[in-house]
Formats: structure tokens, sequence, C-alpha cells
């Protein structure tokens, strides 16, 4: 006696429509998310450089006053730093988007003058804030970065 069972399915050659659409929606998420973290990633660290930057100009205005006893500005606008050397051209660094100054004094620097304590903010709309302080003298930054 044989038994013939019809209702199996005969060899299959390729996937259905709904196995491949669960495939593509899965693959595309996880480029979503992907491609998200890359741009919050990149901005993170055109702070960090930014920030950098602007120690960097600090360090170089102290010693620029101190070398040739000229007057050099740093002053903060709220997307721009203009940095000012005496007979020099002004040179601009841009900040992030993400990035907006609060409390923002001009820096200046005179020979044979003590710069203020101050402080700097730098509010991040990734969240957080980068804090700089200068201590009183020819002014020793500290920076607090922002807590990720």
């Amino acid at each position: 006696m044989k038994f013939i069972i019809t209702w199996l399915p005969k060899s299959r050659t390729g996937f259905t429509l709904v196995e491949s659409l669960l495939v593509l929606a899965v693959t595309t998420s996880i480029i979503g998310l992907g491609v998200q973290m890359f741009h919050v990633t990149r901005q993170k660290q055109a702070e960090d450089q930014f920030i950098q930057s602007f120690v960097s100009l600090f360090e170089r205005a102290k010693a620029h006053t101190m070398l040739t006893g000229r007057l050099t500005t740093i002053d903060i606008n709220e997307n721009r730093i203009n940095y000012t050397e005496k007979n020099h051209p002004i040179k601009v660094i841009k900040m992030p988007t993400t990035l907006s100054a609060k409390g923002i004094p001009d820096i200046f620097f005179i020979e044979n003058e003590m710069l203020a304590p101050r402080s700097i903010l730098f509010t991040s709309s990734l969240g957080g804030e980068y804090r700089i302080k200068t201590q009183l003298g020819w002014g020793v930054l500290h920076v607090e970065k922002p807590k990720r």
C-alpha cells in the first residue's frame, strides 16, 4: 500500500516575498542607525577639535604677548572666535553648529598685566557643557569636558 502525501510543498528554489521584505527592513534599520551614530560621532569630534584649537590659540596669544609686548585679543562671538595680533591679519576659528557660547568675555593679553580669572561656557546641543576657566596671572586654562 502506497501513501501519497500531497500537502507537503515541493522543493523551493528561492525566498518568499515576506522573507525578502523582512531582510530588507532589518538591513535598512541597521544601516540607518549606523549612519545616525556616525553623524553624532563626527559632531562630537568637531566640538573636541574646536576646544583644542581654542586652547592652542589661547596659549599662542599668551606667548605672543609675553615675547613681543604687544596687545593680543581673543574676541568670542556667537559662532566664531576672532584672534587679533597687532600688525597681523585676523585669524578666525568657526564654531561647530552644535556649540553656543555663553558668558562671552573678550580676552585681552597686555604686557606685564595679569589676566583676570574668568569662565567661558560652550553649551553643546548634543548634551553637556565645555567649561573653560582661566586662573589669575598669565592664565592657566582648565577645560572641563562634558560627561558622555
